[in-house]
């Protein structure tokens, strides 16, 4: 056992000779002392320090997690200087190895429980500080935070952070990192997605000023990554006229301009997001989701953005006309169903874009009762098991509720 310095332990497991490979050739060279090489050891003043563990979850970080939170920006900002601020900043560091070891080790999260603790304690304190102090350390942190929370989606601390951090999405200091463009710009709209998500599942009226993101240079860049976040944007406006606070109007003409907005942002879609395959669904041939492949991942959040956003439009319309007219309704949720089957294809279609997995289980908590045929049912179950798989995001719960529902919906029928 190794201990760090703030006292937590880690095994150390080293490799023996017989998990190392080397070619033959180099066994047999290697009694031959005129070739030997000089020893080049490295001085433990000249390392960051790190024991083997944390040097495992740092990696895991890298390589595994931070494209997750790229997956609309080119520049992959979260890859390449997250790390290098976590280095020096300790509150980002013990938010790495968080979730980190959460993704590592699901069965066990006093790892994982230890150093998040240590974040949040970091965070605490510097949120007591005057909001000018706020910097883009802090920001990270918050993202990191809540990214811990997402991956604990099943238990109530997923919402643990959602009204401590709310004041940073609302405040003015927003549009003061939107506008310093870089990893500030780019860990903002990650924030923002994370906000929307919460609301989208749990279903709660959206507090967010999105005015604070309107400064923000993807509104006045053309790039892949800038196009993809104007999609997030327009989703959010969208869900804030769905989920309006108390008090505010749901105002027809809205709900009709960011239509439009919504038309007008596919129509002026890059060439990039066209996809270089597709091929139709066909329940028939229990193909209920459609290929959609992409070669990058930023095409493919943005389109689910597009396709989410197209959804929710339907369910306003579903909600809307209920009551008044049921030949509408029932024909706005099969193309709700649709839209979602169409946002698991896309996800299945481009597994390089592990982030694509979250938003249509989202969607599904929102809408996924509107899904009638059988076929469409079991491969959607299929699917939430697959979330699981490939990026370790719990969905049983969702997959219950999904299942109840459904034998609502059906009693409902039979009485009809």
């Amino acid at each position: 056992m190794e201990e760090d310095s703030t006292g937590f332990q880690y095994p150390i497991l080293l490799p023996t000779e017989s998990d190392l490979y080397i070619p033959e050739e180099e066994k047999q060279s290697s009694n031959n002392t005129a070739y030997a090489l000089p020893s080049q050891d490295i001085r433990t003043q000249d390392t960051y320090g790190l024991t083997e563990r944390q040097a495992h979850l740092f990696m895991i970080y890298v390589h595994k997690l931070a494209p997750l939170s790229d997956a609309c920006d080119d520049a992959r900002h979260f890859a390449l200087e997250v790390p290098r601020l976590a280095l020096q900043q300790p509150m980002i560091m013990n938010g790495l190895l968080a979730i980190a070891s959460r993704y590592d080790n699901l069965d066990n999260d006093l790892e994982s429980t230890f150093y998040h603790s240590k974040c949040i304690e970091l965070l605490i304190n510097a949120f007591t500080n005057p909001p000018e102090t706020w910097d883009t350390t802090l920001l990270i942190a918050v993202v990191i935070a809540r990214l811990y929370e997402e991956n604990d989606n099943e238990t109530d601390s997923y919402y643990h952070h959602l009204n401590g951090t709310q004041n940073l999405l609302n405040h003015q200091v927003i549009s003061r990192f939107v506008m310093q463009g870089g990893l500030a710009e780019a860990a903002s709209w990650v924030h923002l997605r994370q906000a929307i998500y919460v609301y989208v599942a749990r279903r709660k009226p959206v507090e967010i000023c999105l005015e604070n993101f309107e400064r923000s240079t993807v509104f006045r860049r053309y790039d892949d990554s800038a196009y993809a976040n104007r999609a997030v944007y327009i989703f959010a406006k969208i869900m804030k006229l769905l989920l309006p606070m108390s008090g505010s109007l749901d105002a027809m003409g809205g709900w009709e301009a960011v239509e439009r907005e919504v038309d007008g942002w596919y129509e002026g879609r890059p060439l990039s997001f066209k996809p270089i395959y597709y091929r139709k669904a066909a329940v028939h041939d229990q193909r209920p989701f459609p290929a959609i492949c992409y070669t990058a991942s930023v095409p493919v959040i943005a389109m689910q953005h597009y396709y989410a956003a197209k959804a929710v439009l339907c369910l306003h319309k579903r909600n809307t006309e209920m009551e008044h007219d049921i030949t509408v309704a029932l024909s706005a949720e099969k193309k709700i169903s649709g839209y979602l089957c169409t946002l698991m294809g896309l996800a299945l279609s481009n597994e390089h874009a592990g982030n694509a997995f979250y938003l249509p289980a989202h969607m599904l908590s929102l809408c996924g009762h509107c899904i009638q045929n059988t076929c469409e049912r079991e491969h959607t179950i299929r699917y939430l098991r697959r979330v699981d798989e490939v990026i370790k995001w719990k969905t049983s719960l969702i997959i219950d509720t999904l299942q109840t529902e459904w034998g609502q919906v059906d009693q409902m029928n039979l009485l009809t």
